[in-house]
């Protein structure tokens, strides 16, 4: 079971870290998504969780239905994960501040001689 709880964890917290990654802010406070990034988003997980309980899941990638106290365990897993890593990017923009940019790539802290 441990490969197929590794598969769906790894690939879980990396789909939901793009909604951290994408903001500076709270990322449930930020400037809504785009509807494709949170359309592909559910439809990935969707597909994540499901996988390992189809047959084309068990005979071709040779995963194992898990157990649910399994699931329960990665899901809190990937809770701790997210939750980890929104304090970590807040405290980063609280106390590091790296420059703010424009949609050209151009510094806006830099002032015009």
């Amino acid at each position: 079971h441990i490969q197929t709880l590794w598969f769906m964890m790894s690939i879980l917290t990396e789909i939901l870290l793009i909604f951290i990654v994408r903001t500076r802010h709270i990322f449930w406070k930020a400037k809504k998504p785009g509807f494709y990034l949170v359309l592909f988003t559910i439809a990935t997980a969707v597909l994540v969780i499901i996988l390992p309980f189809t047959n084309f899941g068990q005979e071709f990638l040779h995963f194992t239905a898990p157990p649910w106290q399994g699931l329960l365990i990665i899901g809190i897993l990937i809770g701790a994960y997210l939750g980890v890593s929104e304090l970590v990017k807040l405290v980063y923009f609280q106390y590091f501040r790296p420059p703010h940019f424009n949609n050209r790539g151009i510094d806006k802290t830099l002032k015009k001689a």
